[in-house]
This record gives C-alpha cells, structure tokens and sequence, in this order.
C-alpha cells in the first residue's frame, strides 16, 4: 500500500483505490468513480456535523481513469495493488470505525471481477432478477448511499430511486411530497418548495438525503437504475438530460401514458405499474401498448396474472418484502421483481 497523499494516484489494476475525507456538514462526499470499478465501501457525508469518512473501490484489471465529484471536502488517498487469486474469489474482511474506536460496519467482500449490467443485458435475463425498491426500503433506511450500497454489494442488478426537484432544481431522493414519512422532525413543507440546502438538513431515517447524482456517481455506471420522478414528472425536459437511455429505465403509474410516449420518443424504455383494479376493469389493457413492462401486484389473483400475460408485455412484480412474494411473481412468469426487502432474498 502506498502512503496516503493529496496526489490522486495512478490507478492501480487491479488494486483497491481509497481515499479518507474530511469536511463540514456543507459539503457532499467525493463520490469519485473509475469505469468498471467494484464499490466496496461507498462511504457517506453527515448533514448535521462535520464528518470523516472513507470510500474504497476495486478497479478491474483493465485500470481506467478516476473521476471525481465536485465538492469541498479535504480527500486524501491511497493505492493498495492486487495480484489476481490463482483458484477461488478472494474474500477480504472491511470495517470501519468512527473517532470513538468501537466499529460502525464489518462486511465480508469478495474482490471479483466487477459485474456491470445495462438495460439491455437486464431485460434478456431469463433466470428472473430483483430491483431494489428506494434501495431495499425493508431493509435499511430508504434511499440511502448506504441501502443502495448494500443491495449492490448483494450483487442486485437493479436499483430503483423515486426524487422530487426541489425550488432551486435538485433532484433529491424523496418519494413523498415532504419529508414527514422518514424525518418527523422536518416541516410539513413540500420538497419542491423547499431549497437542497434546506433539505440536506434533515435524514432520511437517520442516513444522509442524497441526490441523483450522487447515486449515478455510485452505480450509474454498472447498475440498472429504475427512476421515478414523482411529483416532478411533467418536468421532463429538466431530468431526461440528466439520464442515461443505457443504464436507465424510467418508472411511473400506468395511467400516465403520455408520459410513457414521450419517454419512448426519447430513446427510453419505460415500465408502467398497475394495480389488481386496473386489470379486471380493463384499462391495464390500454395502458400496456404505451409501456416496455407493465407491472403487477405480487398478490394480485391468478386470472389478473393470466390478464396481464395476454398483454404481451413482460411483466415485473411489484413489491416484494418477503422469499414468498418473489417467488410469487417468478412463478407467474415475470422477468423480475422490485422488493423492498433484499436482505437473505433470492430468485430461486
């Protein structure tokens, strides 16, 4: 291992590349990235106090150039190079500690070869996939860089991000119109009245807001990220731009099908999702020519299943907090599923 320096390095590759930060609640994390790097540990920024913290990547042997993110924070880093194991995965132990000493995480890691997925290598999956639903919001605190980290680090395919543009234009991570439903302590005031400073002041759930460049910054460039953007989606000529037709399918109710046209338009694929109602009246059956998938309630009936079938759109369950609820939508015939809960679950 080098020593750490305020140089950025040369990449090593393979090698594990990491960085300590260091900066007040103002500023964001480095959420540096390297072209078909494994994140090990994403690392994450307090908004409430001045925080340390580390981020560590595993570049693929083919090396590639750091990009970094635009932020105040004081990083220094460090290169640790890696021989490729001669038989089985490695498994490396990593933890990490706050000021106080006592360990905040411990996670086994294999160093693999790092799997990145697009949309097209997603959708021509035949042995079923899950999408982390807000990041695996059964599991850990709903879009968070920590849920979106630890579904990825379950090698998850798919993760899904609902956002609302605040009044000055940011695309924070935030399904409802305020903030209530995961910090109480916040205002009653709808996000998109409300500045990014403002909103960076409050959690969700106790983790860090963060943004959808924050997320893409992450895993935008080897993960499928499913976006919704809510109360915000008549604002498509602001987010299209921002996204990538490659690595993103965007989501929103099937009714919305002007929406979905313009979307397709843009060189997207896109999935409606629709309810048990929607099935039996028939107005899923209108809906679905507009969507790429449609999706369906995992505890929706058989004959709705069988309905939807007929469509002849492939179908995503729709959500998941249980092995049973998975393997509902699976047997019905849908390619994947959004779960809530990603913890222990598999696609059997």
């Amino acid at each position: 291992m080098t020593g750490w320096t305020a140089d950025k390095p040369t990449t090593p590759a393979p090698g594990l590349l990491i960085t300590q930060q260091h900066a007040t609640k103002y500023s964001t994390l480095n959420a540096f990235t390297v072209a078909d790097a494994q994140v090990v540990y994403a690392g994450q920024a307090s908004t409430t106090s001045a925080w340390s913290s580390l981020r560590v990547l595993l570049t693929s042997p083919s090396g590639g150039n750091i990009t970094e993110t635009q932020t105040q924070a004081t990083t220094v880093w460090a290169a640790v190079g890696l021989q490729p194991a001669q038989t089985s995965a490695t498994t490396v132990s990593v933890s990490v500690r706050g000021a106080d000493e006592r360990t905040i995480s411990s996670t086994q890691t294999a160093l693999n070869e790092p799997t990145s997925f697009n949309v097209d290598s997603l959708l021509s999956r035949t042995d079923g996939w899950m999408i982390a639903h807000r990041g695996g919001s059964a599991d850990w605190p709903e879009m968070s860089l920590r849920a979106y980290s630890e579904s990825a680090s379950r090698n998850v395919p798919a993760l899904e991000f609902s956002f609302n543009l605040t009044s000055d234009g940011v695309p924070v991570g935030v399904h409802n119109k305020n903030l209530q439903a995961v910090d109480p302590s916040a205002p009653s005031t709808r996000v998109s009245q409300m500045a990014w400073a403002e909103v960076r002041r409050y959690t969700t759930m106790g983790e860090p807001f963060i943004r959808l460049d924050d997320l893409q910054a992450a895993y935008g460039d080897d993960r499928v990220l499913f976006i919704d953007p809510k109360h915000s989606g008549a604002a498509h000529q602001t987010y299209l731009p921002w996204l990538d037709p490659e690595r993103t399918i965007l989501k929103f109710s099937g009714d919305a099908t002007w929406l979905a046209d313009i979307w397709r338009k843009a060189g997207f694929r896109t999935w409606g999702y629709v309810y048990e109602e929607h099935i039996i009246s028939g107005e899923a059956a209108t809906w679905a020519p507009h969507w790429d998938l449609l999706g369906v309630p995992w505890q929706a009936s058989e004959s709705a299943w069988q309905t939807a079938t007929g469509y002849g759109v492939p179908l995503i369950g729709h959500i998941c907090n249980s092995q049973q609820a998975l393997d509902t939508c699976i047997s019905h015939g849908a390619i994947g599923a959004m779960c809530a809960k990603i913890d222990g679950m598999a696609v059997s």
